[in-house]
Protein backbone atom coordinates (compact mmCIF):
# COMPACT_ATOMS: atom_id res chain seq x y z
CA UNK A 1 0.00 0.00 0.00
CA UNK A 2 2.82 2.56 1.21
CA UNK A 3 4.27 1.57 -2.48
CA UNK A 4 0.71 2.49 -4.43
CA UNK A 5 0.70 5.69 -2.57
CA UNK A 6 4.33 6.66 -3.25
CA UNK A 7 3.47 6.01 -6.93
CA UNK A 8 0.49 8.28 -7.15
CA UNK A 9 2.76 11.51 -5.50
CA UNK A 10 5.38 10.67 -8.79
CA UNK A 11 5.83 13.92 -10.65
CA UNK A 12 3.86 13.60 -13.87
CA UNK A 13 6.53 13.95 -15.97
CA UNK A 14 8.11 11.08 -14.96
CA UNK A 15 4.79 9.03 -15.09
CA UNK A 16 5.03 10.57 -18.87
CA UNK A 17 7.82 9.21 -19.42
CA UNK A 18 6.93 5.70 -18.31
CA UNK A 19 4.11 6.14 -20.28
CA UNK A 20 5.68 7.37 -23.37
CA UNK A 21 8.66 4.51 -23.19
CA UNK A 22 5.82 1.75 -22.70
CA UNK A 23 4.88 3.10 -26.67
CA UNK A 24 7.82 3.87 -27.82
CA UNK A 25 9.97 0.67 -27.43
CA UNK A 26 8.61 -0.42 -30.92
CA UNK A 27 7.93 -4.49 -31.18
CA UNK A 28 9.84 -5.01 -28.11
CA UNK A 29 6.18 -3.96 -25.54
CA UNK A 30 2.99 -5.05 -25.84
CA UNK A 31 0.97 -1.94 -24.59
CA UNK A 32 -1.61 -0.69 -22.15
CA UNK A 33 -4.96 0.10 -23.04
CA UNK A 34 -4.68 3.77 -22.11
CA UNK A 35 -1.88 3.83 -24.76
CA UNK A 36 -3.52 2.49 -27.86
CA UNK A 37 -5.45 5.72 -29.05
CA UNK A 38 -7.95 5.35 -31.57
CA UNK A 39 -8.85 2.80 -33.53
CA UNK A 40 -8.26 3.41 -36.93
CA UNK A 41 -8.44 0.16 -38.76
CA UNK A 42 -10.34 -3.16 -38.46
CA UNK A 43 -9.49 -6.61 -40.70
CA UNK A 44 -12.92 -7.52 -42.96
CA UNK A 45 -12.50 -11.23 -42.41
CA UNK A 46 -11.99 -11.32 -38.44
CA UNK A 47 -14.84 -13.12 -37.79
CA UNK A 48 -14.12 -15.65 -40.64
CA UNK A 49 -10.70 -16.20 -39.41
CA UNK A 50 -11.58 -16.76 -36.00
CA UNK A 51 -13.82 -18.95 -36.77
CA UNK A 52 -11.43 -21.05 -38.59
CA UNK A 53 -8.92 -20.89 -36.08
CA UNK A 54 -11.50 -22.07 -33.24
CA UNK A 55 -12.91 -24.98 -35.58
CA UNK A 56 -9.13 -26.18 -36.58
CA UNK A 57 -7.96 -26.44 -32.76
CA UNK A 58 -11.29 -27.89 -31.73
CA UNK A 59 -10.74 -30.72 -34.52
CA UNK A 60 -7.16 -31.15 -33.61
CA UNK A 61 -8.54 -31.64 -29.89
CA UNK A 62 -10.71 -34.15 -30.82
CA UNK A 63 -8.08 -35.94 -32.88
CA UNK A 64 -6.00 -35.92 -30.18
CA UNK A 65 -8.55 -36.96 -27.28
CA UNK A 66 -9.29 -40.75 -29.90
CA UNK A 67 -6.03 -41.36 -30.20
CA UNK A 68 -5.88 -44.00 -27.62
CA UNK A 69 -9.09 -45.81 -28.92
CA UNK A 70 -7.75 -45.57 -32.22
CA UNK A 71 -4.44 -47.45 -30.79
CA UNK A 72 -6.58 -50.08 -28.99
CA UNK A 73 -8.41 -51.16 -32.19
CA UNK A 74 -4.99 -51.36 -34.23
CA UNK A 75 -3.29 -53.89 -31.94
CA UNK A 76 -4.46 -56.41 -34.34
CA UNK A 77 -3.15 -54.78 -37.48
CA UNK A 78 0.35 -55.11 -39.21
CA UNK A 79 2.78 -52.46 -38.54
CA UNK A 80 2.31 -50.55 -41.92
CA UNK A 81 -0.83 -50.48 -41.35
CA UNK A 82 -0.13 -48.80 -38.01
CA UNK A 83 2.08 -46.22 -39.59
CA UNK A 84 -0.03 -45.41 -42.13
CA UNK A 85 -3.27 -44.72 -40.01
CA UNK A 86 -0.92 -42.52 -37.35
CA UNK A 87 0.70 -40.95 -39.59
CA UNK A 88 -2.50 -39.83 -41.43
CA UNK A 89 -4.01 -38.70 -38.33
CA UNK A 90 -0.80 -36.94 -37.04
CA UNK A 91 -0.97 -34.95 -40.21
CA UNK A 92 -4.67 -33.74 -39.68
CA UNK A 93 -4.20 -32.95 -35.75
CA UNK A 94 -0.93 -31.42 -35.77
CA UNK A 95 0.00 -30.14 -39.39
CA UNK A 96 -3.35 -28.52 -40.21
CA UNK A 97 -3.39 -25.71 -37.04
CA UNK A 98 0.31 -24.62 -37.71
CA UNK A 99 0.04 -24.54 -41.46
CA UNK A 100 -3.41 -22.76 -40.72
CA UNK A 101 -1.66 -20.14 -37.95
CA UNK A 102 1.40 -19.66 -40.90
CA UNK A 103 -1.23 -18.53 -43.24
CA UNK A 104 -3.31 -16.31 -41.00
CA UNK A 105 -0.26 -15.32 -38.36
CA UNK A 106 0.39 -12.00 -40.44
CA UNK A 107 -3.28 -11.08 -40.48
CA UNK A 108 -4.18 -7.85 -38.81
CA UNK A 109 -7.52 -8.08 -36.50
CA UNK A 110 -7.29 -4.17 -35.22
CA UNK A 111 -4.79 -1.26 -35.35
CA UNK A 112 -4.95 1.68 -33.16
CA UNK A 113 -3.30 5.10 -34.05
CA UNK A 114 -1.90 7.34 -30.72
CA UNK A 115 -1.24 10.36 -32.59
CA UNK A 116 0.20 12.34 -28.99
CA UNK A 117 3.18 9.76 -29.48
CA UNK A 118 3.04 8.65 -33.32
CA UNK A 119 2.51 5.02 -32.16
CA UNK A 120 0.79 2.01 -33.86
CA UNK A 121 -0.30 -1.04 -32.46
CA UNK A 122 -1.37 -3.94 -34.39
CA UNK A 123 -3.90 -6.53 -33.26
CA UNK A 124 -2.90 -10.08 -34.26
CA UNK A 125 -3.72 -13.85 -33.29
CA UNK A 126 -1.50 -16.05 -32.00
CA UNK A 127 -1.45 -20.04 -31.99
CA UNK A 128 -4.19 -20.16 -30.14
CA UNK A 129 -6.39 -17.86 -31.43
CA UNK A 130 -5.71 -15.62 -28.74
CA UNK A 131 -4.88 -11.66 -29.42
CA UNK A 132 -1.48 -10.32 -29.07
CA UNK A 133 -0.65 -6.79 -29.48
CA UNK A 134 2.75 -4.99 -30.37
CA UNK A 135 3.78 -1.32 -31.24
CA UNK A 136 5.31 0.50 -33.49
CA UNK A 137 6.19 3.80 -35.06
CA UNK A 138 5.75 4.38 -39.01
CA UNK A 139 9.68 4.72 -39.08
CA UNK A 140 9.72 1.33 -38.70
CA UNK A 141 6.88 0.19 -41.16
CA UNK A 142 8.93 -1.01 -44.51
CA UNK A 143 7.02 -2.28 -47.44
CA UNK A 144 7.21 -6.39 -48.73
CA UNK A 145 5.98 -7.03 -51.96
CA UNK A 146 8.15 -10.66 -51.37
CA UNK A 147 4.59 -12.79 -50.44
CA UNK A 148 1.14 -12.06 -51.19
CA UNK A 149 0.28 -13.17 -47.59
CA UNK A 150 2.33 -9.94 -46.12
CA UNK A 151 2.21 -6.34 -47.55
CA UNK A 152 4.32 -4.57 -44.85
CA UNK A 153 6.92 -5.60 -42.63
CA UNK A 154 7.73 -4.17 -38.77
CA UNK A 155 10.92 -5.52 -38.16
CA UNK A 156 10.42 -9.42 -38.48
CA UNK A 157 6.92 -8.90 -38.04
CA UNK A 158 4.77 -9.21 -41.28
CA UNK A 159 1.53 -7.36 -41.33
CA UNK A 160 -1.41 -8.06 -44.15
CA UNK A 161 -4.09 -5.23 -43.84
CA UNK A 162 -6.07 -3.13 -46.46
CA UNK A 163 -4.79 0.31 -45.80
CA UNK A 164 -7.80 2.04 -47.91
CA UNK A 165 -9.62 0.77 -45.25
CA UNK A 166 -8.92 3.37 -42.76
CA UNK A 167 -7.88 6.22 -45.81
CA UNK A 168 -11.32 7.44 -45.39
CA UNK A 169 -12.34 7.97 -42.16
CA UNK A 170 -8.68 8.17 -40.35
CA UNK A 171 -6.58 10.49 -42.55
CA UNK A 172 -4.24 11.40 -40.28
CA UNK A 173 -3.53 7.88 -39.43
CA UNK A 174 -3.71 6.81 -43.41
CA UNK A 175 -0.96 9.64 -43.98
CA UNK A 176 1.32 8.89 -41.01
CA UNK A 177 1.41 4.77 -41.96
CA UNK A 178 2.18 5.41 -45.29
CA UNK A 179 4.71 8.05 -44.58
CA UNK A 180 3.33 10.27 -46.74
CA UNK A 181 4.37 13.33 -44.78
CA UNK A 182 8.23 12.16 -45.13
CA UNK A 183 10.35 13.55 -47.76
CA UNK A 184 10.63 10.53 -50.51
CA UNK A 185 13.84 8.72 -51.27
CA UNK A 186 14.52 8.10 -54.93
CA UNK A 187 18.20 6.81 -54.57
CA UNK A 188 16.62 3.02 -53.97
CA UNK A 189 14.94 3.26 -57.19
CA UNK A 190 18.07 3.55 -58.65
CA UNK A 191 21.17 2.23 -59.15
CA UNK A 192 22.88 5.78 -59.44
CA UNK A 193 23.85 6.95 -55.87
CA UNK A 194 24.74 10.70 -57.84
CA UNK A 195 22.39 12.05 -59.81
CA UNK A 196 25.12 14.14 -61.64
CA UNK A 197 26.46 10.85 -63.01
CA UNK A 198 23.21 10.69 -65.12
CA UNK A 199 23.54 14.37 -65.97
CA UNK A 200 27.17 13.97 -66.99
CA UNK A 201 26.49 10.92 -69.35
CA UNK A 202 23.66 12.19 -70.79
CA UNK A 203 25.94 15.13 -72.18
CA UNK A 204 28.33 12.82 -73.50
Amino acid sequence: MQYMVAYQHLPLNILDERRQFSTSAGCLCEPTKTDLGKLVYTGPNNSSVKLVKYFSLSTSAIGVLLQPYLLSQMINNGLAVKMTIVSFTAFFVLGTPFLLHYISKRYVMQMYYNDSTNTFTACQLNFFAREKRFSFTPDDISDSLASPLCNYKVGERSLLLDTDLMRDEHVDAYIAFMRYDKPIDLSKYTSRSNPSEYQEEKEK
